[in-house]
């Protein structure tokens, strides 16, 4: 079968055999002169049109490479394993080797350009390298550069649930809780517990490296794996950047804020003159308490809250009806990161109120802590809870797979090309 280079060259090469033909008839001295001063021209064009297939065909072949080494650096990455050697080697096994023949492999964590520059959680290749010009010289003196690029990384999560704790029951639903439409799995160090509460529905894959006790009303549509090696933290390591600057007074009604230290912190009576919080980008220090009446709505994007509150079970108190509408940072150190706890040590508990709308794009990051999710995550963009001990009770619609989210995962998790 002709490629489509072939086909578009027989109108040119139909063209240059019938002027060839009329000229074997012809003998009139003009047309041979203005044949001998067209013929450069003619065989420049045959040439140019020839290199040109062959630069197509190398720059689709130069795009499959990087590609697949994107894809692989960022599954190497997850692994621990070296992300640029293995791209490198992926690029070469496909006809590209880095400083051979001029070729450049240029492996960048987190992208430079792009919708995911700066996002750690992804990986980008580019592929480059200079043309020969073949017959093509004769008409052209610049010399053409095959590039291609890729960018892969986490699509955003294939946990949604992370219990840390490796000893005891690490991740509990109760009451009625149902985990629906996850498109992702719930994962725990420690046992499982979905014992005999009423209807609770678990629509995921469970992975655990304890048990699962599950009881005779509660079901559960995805596989149960058990008894498997510990799961890493996907947030090993993070820490809140240094609060700095002066204290903010404290919080008693709503209106429109920036980010900063609270060390006050915020307690919004149920009688508050205002009562929505529009949170600027960044990271919000709050100290001493969060007590939110009822019927708050919280807005923010690019927004992370960190909780350093003594006695969170007493001073983290969140009303009924209240709404959450966050979206997290996707670049920098806490990317992904929607809420967060530094208190130390466990048994310390967090607790989001019953009644309450939970819309957000990002994780709860408490690895120290216990978080009670008492209320109903129901939205269409991923929200991941990772905690020390996870208990969920009411229901919870959560999703996976938003590439340029920031959100975590730990090996195996959802990898996929994104530019």
């Amino acid at each position: 079968m002709k490629s489509d280079a072939d086909i578009g060259k027989l109108p040119f090469l139909r063209g240059v055999i019938s002027l060839l033909a009329r000229f074997k008839h012809d003998t009139n001295a003009a047309t041979a002169a203005i044949f001998a001063i067209l013929l450069p021209v003619i065989i420049g064009f045959g040439a140019l049109a020839f290199d040109v297939g062959v630069w197509t065909m190398r720059s689709r072949q130069a795009q499959g490479a990087a590609d697949q080494a994107a894809y692989s650096a960022a599954v190497a990455a997850g692994l621990s394993t070296d992300g640029v050697t293995e791209a490198r080697a992926i690029a070469a096994s496909m006809g590209f080797t880095h400083g051979t023949g001029g070729v450049t492999v240029d492996v960048t964590n987190p992208p430079a350009t792009g919708a995911f520059a700066g996002s750690t959680s992804y990986w980008q290749v580019t592929i480059s390298q200079p043309q020969n010009l073949g017959l093509a010289a004769l008409f052209t003196a610049s010399t053409p550069t095959v590039v291609a690029r890729a960018v892969a990384g986490n699509g955003g999560g294939g946990s949604c649930v992370i219990g840390l704790a490796s000893s005891g029951v690490a991740v509990t639903f109760t009451n009625n809780s149902q985990l629906q439409q996850a498109e992702c799995g719930v994962f725990s160090n420690g046992n499982v517990d979905i014992g005999n509460s009423n209807n609770v529905l678990i629509d995921a894959d469970l992975f655990s490296g304890g048990t699962v006790n599950q009881g005779n009303n509660a079901i559960v549509t995805g596989t149960i794996t058990t008894g498997l090696p510990q799961f890493a933290d996907p947030y090993a390591g993070v820490t809140a950047p240094a609060a700095t600057g002066s204290c903010i007074p404290e919080v008693k009604n709503g209106g429109s804020f920036l980010p900063g230290r609270y060390c006050s912190g915020f307690d919004l009576p149920n009688n508050a003159t205002n009562q929505v919080l529009n949170l600027a980008a960044g990271v919000y220090y709050i100290n001493q308490k969060f007590k939110i009446g009822n019927g708050f709505s919280i807005r923010g994007t690019g927004v992370t809250l960190v909780f350093d509150v003594p006695n969170p079970s007493n001073d983290v108190r969140i009303g009924n009806n209240t709404s959450f509408d966050i979206f997290a940072p996707t670049t920098g150190p806490l990317s992904g990161i929607a809420f967060m706890s530094t208190t130390a040590p466990n048994p310390s508990t967090f607790t989001f109120g019953n009644s309450n709308s939970i819309s957000v794009q990002g994780a709860f990051y408490f690895p120290n802590s216990t978080l009670v999710m008492n209320n109903n995550l129901d939205s269409t963009r991923c929200t991941q809870l990772v905690a020390f001990r996870v208990e969920l009770s009411n229901n919870a619609t959560m999703r996976a797979n938003c590439p340029g989210s920031g959100i975590r995962d730990f090996a195996g998790g959802t990898i996929a090309l994104v530019e």
